[in-house]
């Protein structure tokens, strides 16, 4: 959800959700969203058509964040079972999900696991004989979590969805009493201590660290004595890899290089499982920095520096160094934010909207830029030193590439192939309740022609 605030701060435009099958979940998205001022970006469901074959290779979790819960699966292979292999359930089950979405206010839904404009009709064919407010109780019905499943917001007792205005009861109580983890070790707190005292700008230690850096007879390595202990002591504490343009006290004092198979240094990459790496069979150094930053009441802020672009002109050279003298990554960008300077108990940035990406626009770059491949950035994106671009130029840039188009259909590749072709279907449309339109595919084939149906109903208030 931090990912989501930064990409929206970077200048997107809608957002589709995961996979999901918990109806309670898809709302409380919803709610967060509001909760943190993304309330007016588009939010769009993602529906998958299951058959028995495919929930087995969900259940397997290969797809990192689509999970089939014990629950569901046994559900599953009851009906697949049957003389149709599940396919009238798995159907419903999908117009269901699609109702729900049009019942929570949702810009529309993503359908996948389709492969035939037939399959598509026939769900939105049935998803079209529910009566308005049946979403209500198909939002009772769809909910399958994991076992000890997470939730941020607590339950409505009576709709069975989330409460954006309460948050889950064992969470608020987390907040309020931060205790901390395995993770949160005496070698983070004294690390996070040192740091504090010689990197903050203007302490003592500060002022005489870069002075004897400054002075040193090789500047970028420093006095002979410091360097050796710099690189014994970050070896032993961190597994240091010398790189010499230093994260650690952005990601909670956890070396990405040694400790990360991607090398992460800007937030968690999507692909862990219960926070394990998709890679190795550990915890993910950002699902471990999480713990510290909680209990130091700054979780919400750790994703609110400038994003970390690695010199690696830097490497080998003494990043303290670095650090000191203004030559890494954090040189001319605001500090990270100080863990240690909020309050036990209290969020950083409780109740804080989402910065506007319009006021951080860099005036020095109006006319936006290119990437090596040709392809235009997008608005909002970044410049090496965490500034942010204008939208660039439409000249030459195809129709169907300037903007998204929310409720327009889409297709991620032809219907005719076989894959995980995927049909964008609005759960509003003004202009009528069913029309054809031309569909760009992200491909060399000729345009498809879908169907796009829906409707603009009157806003439906969940039961109290």
């Amino acid at each position: 959800l931090l990912k989501l605030e930064k990409k929206i701060e970077c200048g997107a435009k809608f957002v589709i959700a995961q996979i999901g099958y918990d109806a309670r979940k898809s709302h409380e998205m919803q709610c967060y969203m509001q909760r943190r001022g993304m309330g007016d970006i588009p939010l769009i469901g993602n529906v998958f058509l299951l058959t028995a074959s495919v929930a087995r290779f969900f259940r397997k979790r290969t797809i990192p964040g689509v999970v089939i819960s014990d629950l569901l699966f046994d559900v599953c292979e009851k009906h697949a079972a049957g003389p149709d292999k599940g396919a009238s359930f798995f159907r419903e089950l999908a117009a269901k999900q699609l109702a729900i979405f049009r019942g929570l206010g949702f810009a529309g839904g993503y359908l996948g696991g389709v492969h035939r404009m037939d399959e598509v009709d026939a769900i939105l064919d049935l998803e079209a004989t529910f009566a308005p407010d049946d979403w209500k109780q198909f939002a009772r019905e769809i909910q399958y979590p994991v076992q000890d499943e997470f939730y941020y917001f607590a339950q409505d007792e009576q709709t069975k969805l989330a409460d954006g205005s309460r948050l889950e009861p064992a969470y608020d109580a987390s907040l309020k009493n931060r205790k901390p983890t395995r993770n949160v070790t005496l070698g983070y707190r004294f690390s996070k201590a040192v740091h504090d005292s010689v990197f903050t700008p203007g302490t003592t230690l500060n002022r005489l660290g870069k002075w004897v850096y400054s002075h040193s007879k090789h500047p970028l390595q420093g006095p002979r004595s410091l360097r050796v202990l710099e690189h014994a002591s970050k070896a032993a504490m961190f597994k240091c890899k010398d790189c010499g343009d230093c994260s650690l006290p952005d990601i909670a004092f956890l070396c990405p290089e040694s400790q990360c198979a991607k090398n992460q240094r800007n937030g968690p990459c999507g692909g862990t499982r219960d926070g394990k790496c998709e890679v190795h069979d550990f915890e993910c150094i950002w699902s471990r920095a999480y713990d510290r930053a909680k209990y130091d009441g700054c979780e919400q802020d750790m994703l609110a520096h400038a994003p970390v672009i690695q010199d690696e002109s830097l490497r080998g050279t003494s990043s303290w160094s670095n650090a000191l003298l203004g030559r890494d990554h954090t040189a001319g960008s605001a500090p990270h934010p100080a863990c240690a300077s909020t309050s036990a108990g209290v969020p950083a940035s409780a109740g804080m909207s989402a910065p506007n990406p319009a006021s951080m626009m860099n005036p020095q770059n109006p006319t936006g830029s290119i990437n090596r491949d040709g392809s235009y950035l997008a608005p909002g994106s970044l410049n090496r030193d965490g500034s942010y671009l204008t939208p660039a130029k439409t000249q030459g840039i195809p129709p169907q590439n300037r903007e998204d188009k929310i409720g327009t259909g889409a297709i991620s590749i032809p219907l005719q192939k076989t894959g995980t072709g995927a049909v964008f279907i609005p759960t509003t449309d003004p202009n009528s309740k069913e029309r054809i339109s031309d569909v760009h595919c992200e491909s060399n084939d000729p345009p498809t022609r879908v169907v796009t149906r829906g409707e603009a109903p009157a806003p439906v208030q969940a039961d109290r």
